[in-house]
């Protein structure tokens, strides 16, 4: 009975992988196509041409997830980032490393489900605060779900 528990397991855990795989698939497909019907030349349409990228990206989205991150990665443009589970980490980083791929950086962080948006006076305080934090010895790492406005930050930074 060990090995039939075991194939059921295994052939769960496929089914699940190519049913992510399918739905990201289907997605990129689907962007491809929408983008191609305003011209079939990726130099002269941007949109395809962003479509046909993030297709060619494939490659990372498989090793992705066969360790089972979270989301696709997101481009900013040189760099990827990857988002996954706490509990996944080393063996995305270890599977991303196995491609043949280096990472400029690595590590667990807190992503904030939701954002508290600041303005005024509150700003200013969180804005100390988190200073004083950061500046504080035993403080290794300061997390925040605040939003601030980019002006507001450059004003009280500079």
């Amino acid at each position: 009975m060990s090995g039939h528990s075991k194939w059921a397991t295994i052939k769960h855990k496929k089914g699940a992988l190519d049913a992510k795989r399918g739905k990201i698939f289907t997605r990129l497909i689907k962007e491809i196509s929408i983008a191609a019907k305003n011209g079939g030349d990726p130099d002269t349409n941007p949109r395809l041409r962003t479509a046909i990228l993030a297709a060619k990206a494939d490659d990372l989205m498989n090793i992705i997830i066969e360790a089972n991150g979270e989301d696709e990665p997101i481009d900013d443009g040189e760099n990827w980032e990857i988002l996954t589970a706490p509990s996944a980490y080393e063996a995305m980083l270890e599977a991303i490393k196995k491609a043949g791929i280096e990472p400029a950086s690595s590590s667990v962080n807190m992503i904030p489900d939701t954002y508290i948006k600041l303005e005024g006076q509150a700003a200013n305080t969180m804005i100390r605060l988190m200073e004083a934090l950061e500046e504080h010895d035993d403080v290794q790492n300061v997390h925040s779900n605040f939003d601030i406005d980019q002006k507001l930050l450059e004003e009280v930074a500079g």
